[in-house]
């Protein structure tokens, strides 16, 4: 059983006119109907199993909210099937089933766009926990970091073409942080099938620590803050909660011009 504190913190942003954003928080997220201008959330339990995910709704002012509420909705089912079933699920179960879900919801997501004549997508970052080892996925540009004794260490690659070009040696990451193309995604949910079998990068397997901390977010986050002032921010002395909402807050005072999602796990013990 692994023992975890969880937390999870949405904000609208300074700029934006709402939150396109959306999380899974093991079961936790907001509904259509909700308003999610502003939202936190809280778990602390013990598991064999867990599943987090933020999700980034891309297709501008009409539908980047119903994206990556169907995205979530849909890891919904897939969360109640491997908690719902007997017995533990090892990781490269648990693993096979989020690849059948990625083809799922690409599927779904896209085929809402096709309803609505308009082009929809959402981004995609999860961290999925099964006994003492952890895997991360991801579409898109929403991140996963570990942070471990004082270092932080980025699971995910974005999946920009900004990201493409520096590792073709086109582009250097300073010159990145500015280029025209660090927003615009080849990989993401909502895809045309036309493009292709959609298909998430997986990390490593991790093999869990008492103390670890990941963080899942979006680009509002990692787009206002550089990845040493997050681990600064994470060495703070402050509840779990205390420290997600520092990361928005911290992300708000420096302009706050996008949708910001963070969710912090902090493994509080490794039981037998």
């Amino acid at each position: 059983m692994i023992k975890v504190e969880a937390d999870a913190y949405t904000h609208r942003g300074l700029i934006r006119d709402k939150n396109e954003d959306n999380f899974f928080l093991d079961g936790i997220f907001i509904d259509e109907n909700q308003s999610n201008n502003c939202a936190k959330f809280s778990i602390s339990k013990s598991s064999e199993e867990y599943i987090f995910a933020v999700c980034d709704g891309m297709g501008g002012q009409k539908y980047g909210e119903k994206a990556s509420f169907a995205a979530v909705k849909i890891l919904k089912k897939l969360h109640e099937k491997i908690t719902e079933s007997p017995g533990k699920k090892d990781i490269e179960t648990i693993i096979r089933c989020l690849k059948s879900y990625v083809s799922k919801a690409n599927e779904y997501i896209y085929d809402m766009s096709v309803k609505k004549g308009s082009p929809i997508g959402t981004t995609f970052a999860c961290l999925t926990i099964s006994g003492n080892k952890a895997v991360a996925l991801n579409l898109g540009d929403s991140r996963v970091y570990l942070i471990r004794k004082g270092e932080i260490k980025r699971l995910t690659t974005d999946h920009t073409e900004a990201e493409r070009l520096i590792r073709l040696g086109a582009l250097t990451r300073e010159s990145a942080l500015t280029h025209n193309s660090r927003h615009r995604l080849y990989r993401y949910f909502g895809i045309s099938p036309s493009e292709g079998i959609l298909e998430a990068d997986f990390s490593d397997i991790i093999e869990i620590e008492k103390d670890d901390k990941f963080l899942i977010c979006s680009d509002g986050l990692t787009d206002t803050i550089e990845e040493q002032a997050l681990l600064q921010i994470a060495r703070g002395k402050m509840k779990n909660s205390e420290i997600c909402a520092s990361f928005v807050k911290e992300a708000l005072n420096r302009g706050g011009d996008d949708n910001i999602t963070s969710i912090l796990i902090n493994i509080k013990d490794i039981e037998g």
